[in-house]
């Protein structure tokens, strides 16, 4: 007996001894990494102020040495599990034709009835069910059930402190938010300039009873800005003043934010996508741009909504989530005229993604990819219907404001065009840490338009965002 023990306890010891060498020394890389990210970002932080301070070449050093520590040292991304596709209970074939067919004779009634830059109610109705045909048609059943999902989040919240927890900070974090956009709005900003007084102005013809689909002053503009201020108005009974516009803007930066936070949960995880969100409810940038009455937080609300679910469909092969991406897609078109980019940028990303599941010889995933890519800018197109009849009316006005961004039609382009793009995209890319433009609308003239420790959270950020990819060969 003796002798068995003595054999038992030799087994064990061992075993006891490497756990405890490997809890050391895991214990030891979680230190290091903690250490190494608030090193990085101190000495990013010396860094932007060494280049606000006119130091440059020492800001630039500082840079550089702050994203290989944070790069070398952050673990690896923890974003929301990219499940199996599950099995998903079709429409039957009949039911799909017949969808299409009405999805297809809605959209082009929806056409017919949006001429003369005018929304009818029959043009509208013909809108809203074109849009629900499609969606019948491309859509899984098996998806986004809502009670489903209700008693999940409900199951998860009581039976889990750190969602739980999760779901409490999240909260607050928003009524953090709302408190940043809408305190004091009355006077702050206090004065308007032209831009607000022609919206107040098209807004008026609106509630007058003429129903644009674009307006066309001021350069054009597209309608979500108009047609939701004038929702606002009808809704809350508001006077048609300044205040009117800043409410709505304000809103919008608030929507914002919960697509924010899921976007970078789906990549990152929980607790990267709280603390994006807090700096998202509080940076400057943002939420000057969405007080301020103009159509700014349009951009970054459709972009923040259209990446989140076009970047969930692909991870985790839902074709809902494409299709929910088309329709913000069409939204976001409809609001900010820089948005016409964003078409491009959701192709590109799809065909990087396809790319890296055929490279892998997951060739039906990539091809799931391409056509639910395809189904979603169908619905895309059927969102934005109206507007595409008035670009085939009024070609020149749809288009007047990029021409006079991108072309010699307003001023002539002095120097050459490839140079002048790259110089911009230069400029654009150093906005945040270095400096602004001189457009006074915007922003303080020449000023980076990130405060210190916001512009260093970026660098850093970038390349924690580097270094967790590599770790995990995740290319989100």
């Amino acid at each position: 007996m003796n002798v068995t023990r003595e054999t038992q306890l030799t087994e064990v010891r061992p075993t006891a001894a490497v756990t405890a060498a490997r809890g050391a020394l895991s214990r030891v890389r979680g230190a290091y990494r903690y250490l190494s990210l608030l090193a990085g970002l101190l000495v990013a932080i010396g860094a932007q102020y060494a280049i606000e301070q006119g130091q440059v070449q020492w800001g630039v050093l500082g840079y550089v040495v702050a994203a290989l520590v944070v790069a070398t040292g952050v673990p690896a991304a923890r974003g929301a599990p990219a499940r199996a596709r599950e099995q998903v209970v079709s429409r039957p074939a009949a039911l799909r034709l017949a969808l299409a067919g009405a999805g297809l004779a809605s959209s082009i009634a929806t056409f017919a009835l949006s001429g003369g830059n005018r929304y009818t109610l029959p043009g509208v109705l013909m809108w809203v069910i074109s849009v629900a045909c499609w969606w019948g048609v491309f859509s899984e059943q098996a998806r986004w059930r809502a009670s489903a999902w209700l008693r999940e989040v409900r199951s998860r919240l009581m039976h889990s402190r750190a969602d739980a927890a999760a779901f409490i900070l999240f909260v607050g974090i928003l009524a953090l938010g709302a408190a940043f956009l809408f305190v004091n709005l009355y006077g702050n900003p206090l004065e308007m300039n032209s831009d607000h007084a022609e919206k107040l102005l098209e807004i008026n013809q609106v509630l007058e009873g003429t129903p644009y689909i674009f307006f066309e002053q001021n350069t054009g503009r597209e309608p979500w800005q108009f047609w939701w201020t004038v929702l606002l108005i009808r809704l809350f009974n508001l006077p048609l003043d300044f205040m009117a516009l800043k409410i709505g803007t304000s809103l919008i930066g608030f929507l914002a934010l919960p697509g924010i936070y899921l976007l970078a949960r789906e990549v990152f995880g929980t607790r990267v996508a709280l603390v994006a969100t807090l700096f998202a409810a509080v940076a400057s940038w943002g939420v000057l741009l969405a007080r301020y009455g103009l159509r700014f937080p349009l951009l970054y609300c459709a972009t923040a909504w259209t990446l989140y679910f076009l970047v969930r469909g692909l991870r985790r092969d839902e074709r809902n989530s494409l299709l929910a991406a088309g329709v913000a897609l069409g939204i976001g078109l409809q609001g900010y005229t820089s948005f016409r980019a964003m078409p491009f940028v959701g192709l590109l990303i799809v065909g990087l993604w396809a790319g890296w599941l055929y490279f892998r010889r997951e060739r039906q995933a990539a091809k799931r990819a391409l056509v639910g890519a395809g189904m979603a800018l169908v619905l895309a197109v059927a969102v934005c219907m109206p507007l595409i009849r008035y670009g085939v009316d009024y070609p020149d006005k749809l288009l007047y404001r990029v021409a006079t961004r991108i072309s010699g039609l307003e001023q002539q382009v002095e120097g050459s065009v490839p140079e002048i793009l790259l110089n911009n995209a230069k400029n654009a890319l150093l906005m945040f840490n270095y400096r602004g433009d001189e457009v006074w609308v915007e922003n303080l003239p020449y000023k980076p338009a990130m405060d210190p420790v916001l512009g260093a959270l970026l660098v850093v950020g970038a390349a924690a965002a580097i270094g967790a990819s590599v770790r995990k060969r995740d290319p989100w």
